[in-house]
This record gives structure tokens, sequence and C-alpha cells, in this order.
């Protein structure tokens, strides 16, 4: 054969190889816009890329802290098999919430605390509550009618639509087991009874919700956006032995989810003391703009020997809670 029919015969190979592709390509345009067009959005795009999340077996308490960047988010698997979640990230949170649910095979989410109305804190609810059939939801205390903003309206607005119950989280609101052998409790600690008062004396994160959960001898608190001055009185009120009626005991915190994702004013060493905390797990977005977490919380904590677990750094950080109250921390990121 010569080389200009050598080279002809090339040529029309490329030729053929380049209209398959085309053909190959149009063909997949083509599908995905029926496919688009004939299956409903909400069966599919939240199944793509899943993260690998070992199930939970019986008994087992875990708590999830989701990687949602410089905002807030914690799915808790309750050992009788119901399911919390604890805030909503931000507006770009939405994909990494709903995946994670759906890599667990969670179609009910039994409760939602949002702890206070910042949109680092509910701006992905509208599309959870969209997407997922809720049993009841926690809404903060508001110090104002104005306390608001477009994306905890538009939460509001979706719960209205679906019908989901709604009762705002104030001091000794709780959830208990519905499973004799696997009791725990969890509990509003923080902001007061609007019929008790008190609350006047804070404002904005001030107000976060703070909870407590238990689980045989583990116990949990969750702090929203608060500060070390509203954390300080709760200590004072647990030495003074105001919760002790309701079984609830702050010197024993295992772990403890830092407030404010790592700011200055989240806890103080004596605070950190006196709950005893063995473990600390701080929320935040790699080279965010606030510079969290602090470097003197960093070292606050390094000082109390407090094992400590960062979002930017750890990804997902998964706590395990075992039938004998002991525990197991994982994550899913390198360090």
């Amino acid at each position: 054969m010569g080389y200009i029919d050598e080279k002809r015969k090339r040529g029309e190979s490329r030729r053929r190889r380049g209209v398959i592709f085309l053909a190959l390509f149009v063909l997949l345009v083509v599908s995905l816009s029926v496919f688009s067009l004939f299956v409903p959005e909400e069966s599919w795009k939240y199944y793509f890329a899943l993260p690998k999340v070992a199930e939970r077996r019986d008994g087992e308490l875990r708590i999830h802290f989701l990687d949602v960047g410089q905002a807030d988010a914690t799915l808790i698997e309750l050992p009788d098999g119901q399911v919390m979640l604890i805030d909503g990230g931000d507006v770009d949170g939405a994909q990494t919430i709903l995946r994670y649910l759906n890599a667990l095979k969670i179609k009910k989410i039994d409760y939602v605390l949002l702890t206070h109305t910042d949109i680092d804190h509910c701006g992905s609810l509208k599309e959870v509550v969209q997407y997922k059939e809720i049993g009841e939801v926690f809404l903060p205390y508001l110090e104002t009618e104005s306390q608001t903003n477009s994306a905890f309206e538009e939460f509001g607005e979706e719960l209205a639509k679906n019908g989901v119950k709604t009762k705002i989280a104030k001091r000794y609101a709780s959830v208990t087991s519905s499973m004799q052998e696997y009791s725990y409790q969890f509990s509003v600690l923080f902001p007061y009874s609007a019929e008790s008062g008190g609350n006047e004396s804070f404002s904005g994160n001030a107000l976060s919700t703070i909870t407590l959960l238990e689980y045989n001898g583990f116990t949990a608190m969750f702090c929203g956006d608060t500060n070390e001055t509203v954390l300080q009185k709760l200590c004072e009120e647990d030495e003074l032995g105001l919760f002790n009626e309701k079984g609830i005991y702050l010197n024993s915190v295992e772990l403890l989810k830092f407030p404010h994702h790592g700011a200055k004013d989240g806890a103080n060493t004596d605070i950190l003391n006196y709950l005893n905390v063995k473990t600390a797990v701080i929320s935040c977005g790699k080279n965010n703009y606030y510079g969290h977490p602090n470097g003197e919380t960093l070292s606050i904590l390094g000082s109390s020997n407090v094992d400590t677990y960062r979002t930017d750094w750890h990804g997902d950080i998964v706590i395990t809670v075992f039938q004998n109250g002991e525990y197991k921390t994982e994550y899913s990121a390198k360090e």
C-alpha cells in the first residue's frame, strides 16, 4: 500500500471515530433531556456521589457532625431508631445534608431543632423539608418579631405548607426513648420558658438553644452559637442543683459541640473543667473569613486535655456511643 493510500485510510478512520463520538454525545444529551422531562428531579439529584457511612447497629447512638463549611448541621441517630437534625447548614448545604441522609437510607426525620435563625444554621432547612418527611420541629426563641431572615421565613412557610407540627424550644422541653431497653433523654437547657422570664438579659447568638443528650452514662452538649456567659450561668445553676429533679447533671459532659464555630468567647477553661469535657467538635469552613476556630480557643482546649475535632480538617465526624456508654470517634477526611 502506498503512502497516499495509507494516509487516506487513517483520515477516514479518524472521521468515522469522530462521527461515532458525535452520535454518542448527541444520544447522551437527548437521553438526559428526556430523562429530566419525565423523571422528577427530586428522585435522583441527591442520590449521586453518596458518602460512605456504615449502617447503625441496634442500640447504638450515633452523632454525625456534617462538613457543611462555615455552618452547622448535626445529624443524630438515636438508639431506638428515631432521627434528629440539629440545624441545617447554609443555603449551599442541602446537597451535603440530603446525600448524607440518603446514604443512611433515612426517609423520615423525627425531630428537627433549629438553634437560632442565622442563615448558616437554617439555610438548607426549606429544602430538607421538601425532600424528607418531618415529624416535629423545635423552633428557636425569638427576642423580637423582626429577628428573622428570608431563609428562616421560607423554612417556616414550607413547614406550614406540609402541616409539620412545631413548638418553641424552651427549658425542659425533651425527647425520650420510645423503647425501654434503649433509654435516652434529650433535654433543652436554654433558653428559659417565656413564662419564667430571664431571656431579656441575652440577645442575638446568646439566645441559641442549648441541649443535652444522655445515653447510658454518656452525655453530649450542643451549643449553637452561644457564648461563655450563658454556659457559665448554666454551670452555676447546675452547681446549685437546679437541674437535679429532672435527672440532668452537667459535670460529666463527655462530648461538647463547641459553641459558635470555635469563636474566642465560646467557652473558657473553668467551663471546660466544670463540664469535664473529654471530646470537642468544632464545625467550621476551611480558610473561613472569621478565622474560626480562634487560636486562643484551641489553646484552651489543648491545655484542658480535650480531644478536638474540626470539620475543616476531619470532614464528616461520627461519634458512635455503645450500649455500655463507651464511645469512639471516626471521620471521613485525612488530617
